[in-house]
């Protein structure tokens, strides 16, 4: 999973950095800093792989060949911290 964490400005040698979204995978004990939802639609991916889904209980369908996710999944809610798998 992969989250998006906020860099601040920062004042180094006199050079302001200014904010930017930095992609950073998700840890044990830190807090989301968003809602994270995976939305329906067609994955891509081949129906040998509906068991990876079924594990995970996301509803899903086989439409022309491919996994499609029926409904959006939330996956973690912001503030909420990410456990260990």
């Amino acid at each position: 999973m992969v989250l998006s964490a906020l860099v601040g400005s920062t004042s180094v040698d006199g050079v302001v950095i200014s904010h930017r979204l930095v992609g950073a995978p998700a840890r044990v004990g830190l807090v989301a800093p968003i809602d994270v939802v995976v939305p329906p639609g067609n994955t891509g991916l081949d129906p040998s792989q509906t068991s990876f889904f079924q594990v995970l209980n996301i509803p899903t369908k086989i439409n022309k060949g491919t996994v499609e996710i029926i409904t959006p999944v939330e996956l973690i809610k912001k503030g909420d911290k990410p456990r260990g798998a």
